[in-house]
């Protein structure tokens, strides 16, 4: 009996590998055009988004609020700190590749590795999360997160000094954020205010 033979799925070819970081292993990757021109990389310090020139974009780890995947409109959506849109990386399905013979050929794309390193990379950043909702309605949070160099610090949404948003709040609304903040603080050993 002949075994089905698997096929291959589409690889950051190794010209973009060597860009992403000489020192870190590629974790997963998907490209984010049908030519395989321009990929997002999963590496152990971020997200890397890489072309033909080099590095587009860098995020880090701890910069990513949350990532979600959208099978049916093959997409990736990043909430990044610090940013009102998140960066969307569409997926195609298929990528052009160069066969050994030098023939033009296609392979399908597997975004799981890629999806995998970034729900374990985003979770890992976030050391403790905590929400609560204001008298008003609005939801807010409070996270302590992890730096790439190990240091640990916190943020809350909307942020606290963050000019626009606090003309939104008012006295008692930036004092439940900062004892929400103090509380996810205090959680984890840091000092509160």
């Amino acid at each position: 009996m002949r075994l089905p033979r698997r096929r291959s799925s589409a690889a950051l070819p190794s010209r973009l590998a060597r860009m992403a970081a000489a020192s870190e292993p590629v974790l997963g990757a998907v490209p984010l055009d049908e030519a395989g021109g321009r990929w997002a990389v999963a590496a152990p310090s971020g997200v890397i988004i890489l072309d033909e020139d080099g590095i587009d974009v860098r995020h880090a780890w701890d910069r990513i609020n949350r990532g979600t995947w959208d099978a049916r409109e093959r997409t990736f959506t990043l909430e990044l700190l610090d940013e009102a849109e998140p960066l969307v990386l569409v997926v195609p399905d298929r990528v052009s590749t160069a066969t050994e013979d030098g023939r033009d050929g296609e392979r399908a794309v597997e975004e799981k590795m890629f999806a995998l390193a970034l729900r374990q990379r985003v979770n890992a950043a976030i050391i403790h999360h905590a929400s609560a909702t204001l008298p008003d309605g609005r939801r807010i949070t409070a996270s302590v997160r992890r730096r790439p160099d190990g240091v640990l610090y916190s943020v809350t949404d909307p942020p606290v000094g963050g000019g626009d948003a606090d003309r939104e709040l008012g006295l008692d609304d930036i004092d439940a954020l900062t004892s929400l903040e103090d509380r996810v603080r205090d959680a984890v050993g840091l000092p509160t205010t």
